[in-house]
């Protein structure tokens, strides 16, 4: 049986309130004391480490240096000294000089980007100490290691590290433990709902109604699926006073049937009396009821997004490490070719999807849909050939359009018009906080663990979705409601709407374009040809979502409230158009962070207000062939943008470089803006004049 919508009470929902403030608090204090502790014992011990890393690698030349002067080389004329050190440097980026003195403090031989700087700090010192040792040299933390030939001190290695390294490597520090407390909170509130909800909301929200219910004189349920703890033994006394209550009618009706083998009137008066007033269940007792909750899908998508996202701050420079030449590829445009073989998969086997989990039920296809996951991430964790990659990768994108049309077959199975949009919410929510979660946290893996281990744990947790999966989805009935599958007419029907194609064309693939392309391609390769580290491209991809997170809902609701929506998907891509331009002519990674927050904020506009134009550019074409084939045809075109995205961004870098490439990127999104501003304006004039000239 399906009961009424659930209702969150003012109890449940203060609870929920209660029990996530305090363990986010206890959290926060907890995951904030250890952070403080490990940023003060990490700076504590840089220096000392090092200090020591400083006079290992100085300890190495000199005994080479030695070893070269033991054998009667001259100390001042030992050839190929700086050939041999460069190497040394290149190794250590933290290393600003390399200088080797003889005993009167005379610099010999000397290499390494700070040298300059450094010089004169160096012939100030004189002659040098016998032993080894560290001390501070202006801004630079030296550490000197003596040259020994036939047991005679002849000379040092002054090896330098600027002070400002360490300084920068103490805000890295700052900034990772930073990400992993917002993380580590997103990730405890994802558990914590679904906890909750599942444990205490849902039942209480289910006894509530049907206490409501039996209020009303209906008896007929009972409350299903109950738990071993306090809110479980709750749900069982109520559960035996609604059997005690069907008991006790069942009785008290055969009694008066019964007494002396004759029915009187007055019995069957209060026999109908009875059964007007109130509602029993028949023989075989009240059925148990349970309401699914629809968290239940939130704890399986957002571990498979989470796996999935773990990629994306290096996923372009993992497919740069594995390259090898294709006959009229360039080395960048294979750096883009598995992202839009990805895209391309997911959009191919999107609709075969719906119709895996219409035939054989939503919890069976996630099921056996999340394997090719787990066998692709683990496949691309080994890869050793860009066409090995492609495979594996190819394997996830059928898993991802899976798990992406299952979750929301899922919610659109157990929600009703009221609370469509809520559920929604609840999908969105999840990709949202995972791609948060993903991008941020793999670039601090890529940077501890390797690009491979990090793949590594994306393939366990797609594992763990799966049991996720397993574990809290009912088996589920087949949905045998099977939409018409769009026909090549339907297409045909479609495209011969201008403002549809003026949506398609200038807003919806422009913006996968710029998600695909822009963010997803080119701005991780830019970022490390600056220098950046993964850590960095991580945090500064994290803009990205924490924006949309934080305005999309608000933006939304601005958007449905004015009825506005081509305004809004208009004002969205003039933003990402604008706030990629300024990558054109700066050259920071600042800039870069402005830029990717930026298009969250274009995107927080448009994604939203997309959808809402459909119906709104396709009334005609909604009601000839329905909403759900339109929707169809609209979601399968605009995943032209996402295969075409990192193709474009790739020819572009090929031709211009990539910080040009990326300015080029975002002048084609102001364009495309500014168009469908345009075409928008034009057609909604022309449409009001067809309308007068009907009406008159």
């Amino acid at each position: 049986m399906t009961p009424p919508a659930s209702r969150n009470t003012a109890f449940t929902r203060r609870i929920n309130i209660q029990l996530m403030t305090v363990t986010l608090v206890l959290l926060i204090a907890a995951a904030g004391l250890f952070s403080w502790g490990a940023v003060r014992v990490f700076g504590d011990a840089l220096a000392p480490a090092l200090t020591g890393k400083s006079a290992t690698i100085g300890d190495i030349v000199a005994r080479q240096i030695g070893a070269e002067v033991a054998l009667d080389v001259p100390f001042d004329q030992i050839p190929g000294v700086e050939d041999f050190l460069s190497p040394i440097i290149a190794a250590h980026p933290e290393t600003a000089y390399i200088v080797i003195t003889d005993r009167q403090g005379r610099i010999l031989y000397a290499s390494g980007p700070r040298f300059n700087a450094a010089r004169p700090l160096l012939e100030a010192l004189g002659p040098g100490p016998a032993g080894a040792g560290s001390a501070e040299l202006g801004v630079f933390l030296d550490t000197t290691v003596p040259v020994v030939a036939t047991a005679t001190v002849i000379g040092s290695v002054h090896f330098g590290v600027a002070q400002s390294f360490v300084q920068s490597t103490l805000e890295e520090m700052v900034y990772d433990v930073v990400v992993v407390l917002l993380v580590s909170m997103l990730v405890t509130f994802e558990i914590l709902l679904i906890l909750i909800n599942i444990s205490i909301a849902t039942p209480i929200n289910l006894a509530n109604d049907l206490l409501t219910q039996a209020n009303h004189g209906d008896f007929r349920h009972i409350i299903g699926g109950t738990a071993r703890d306090e809110v479980g033994r709750l749900v069982d006394r109520i559960n035996h006073i609604l059997r005690s209550i069907w008991r006790d009618h069942r009785r008290l009706a055969a009694r008066i049937r019964w007494t002396n083998g004759v029915v009187s009137l007055d019995a069957n008066t209060l026999l109908a009396t009875l059964a007007d007033r109130f509602r029993f269940a028949g023989g075989s007792g009240p059925q148990p009821l349970e309401v699914i909750d629809l968290t239940r899908i939130r704890a399986p998508l957002f571990l498979f997004m989470f796996a999935e996202e773990l990629s994306r701050s290096f996923f372009p420079l993992y497919v740069h490490d594995l390259y090898t030449p294709i006959p009229g590829l360039s080395d960048k445009v294979v750096m883009g070719l598995p992202i839009a073989l990805f895209m391309l998969v997911v959009a191919v086997f999107t609709p075969f999807a719906g119709a895996w989990c219409d035939r054989f039920g939503i919890r069976r296809t996630l099921l056996i849909g999340m394997i090719p996951a787990v066998i692709g991430f683990a496949g691309t964790a080994l890869a050793h050939s860009l066409y090995a990659l492609l495979f594996w990768r190819s394997l996830c994108a059928i898993s991802y359009a899976i798990m992406f049309i299952g979750a929301q077959g899922f919610l659109a199975q157990h929600t009703t018009r009221q609370n469509r949009a809520s559920g929604m919410a609840t999908f969105v929510g999840a990709v949202i906080a995972a791609g948060i979660c993903g991008v941020s946290i793999g670039g601090i893996l890529a940077d501890q663990i390797g690009f491979r281990a990090t793949f590594a744990i994306s393939t366990a947790l797609a594992l763990i979705a799966t049991v996720a999966v397993a574990l809290l989805l009912p088996a589920g009935r087949r949905d045998c409601r099977q939409d018409q599958p769009v026909r090549l007419r339907d297409y045909g029907l479609v495209l011969r709407n201008p403002r549809f194609i003026a949506l398609l064309l200038f807003s919806s693939i422009p913006t996968k374009i710029m998600l695909t392309g822009y963010l997803f391609y080119g701005v991780p390769i830019y970022l490390n040809a600056m220098g950046e580290t993964q850590s960095a491209i991580g945090r500064i991809m994290m803009g990205y979502g924490l924006t949309i997170l934080v305005l999309a809902p608000w933006i939304s609701r601005m958007a449905d409230r004015s009825g506005r929506h081509a305004v809004f998907a208009g004002v969205g891509g003039l933003i990402a158009g604008l706030g990629a331009l300024l990558v054109f002519e700066v050259n920071s990674a600042l800039v870069v962070l402005i830029s990717v927050v930026t298009l969250g904020l274009a995107h927080a506009f448009n994604n939203a207000t997309q959808l809402a134009l459909v119906p709104e550019v396709c009334r005609a074409e909604c009601d000839r062939i329905g909403r759900s084939s339109v929707f169809a045809i609209y979601r399968l075109l605009e995943r032209a943008g996402s295969v075409l995205g990192p193709v474009l961004a790739a020819a572009l870098a090929e031709r211009f470089g990539y910080q040009q490439a990326l300015g080029i990127l975002g002048l084609f999104g102001l364009v495309c803006g500014v168009v469908f501003c345009a075409a928008f304006l034009l057609t909604r004039t022309q449409a009001s004049a067809e309308s007068e000239e009907i009406v008159a």
